[in-house]
């Protein structure tokens, strides 16, 4: 099994490709937030399910709200 720690290394990587390679660089960060998620995958998983599919304004900005509640920070 891959450990999270070679997925936070890989989305780190591709986040210095994203600065070395300007012409890709929605590519690597794209490819940066995958592997950025799959360290947070068994964590999101064991807290209770949200509905994504409900109109909460950006989505980015309504994932960085939950996971601030799930981790015990109101902000």
């Amino acid at each position: 099994m891959t450990s999270f720690l070679e997925f936070s290394a890989r989305a780190a990587l591709c986040r210095r490709l994203a600065r070395r390679e300007p012409n890709s660089k929605d590519v690597w960060l794209a490819e940066a937030e995958r592997w950025s998620r799959l360290t947070l995958a068994p964590c999101v998983a064991a807290m209770t399910p949200v509905d994504w599919s409900a109109d909460r304004g950006d989505a980015f900005e309504a994932f960085l709200g939950d996971i601030s509640r799930w981790a015990g920070n109101p902000n």
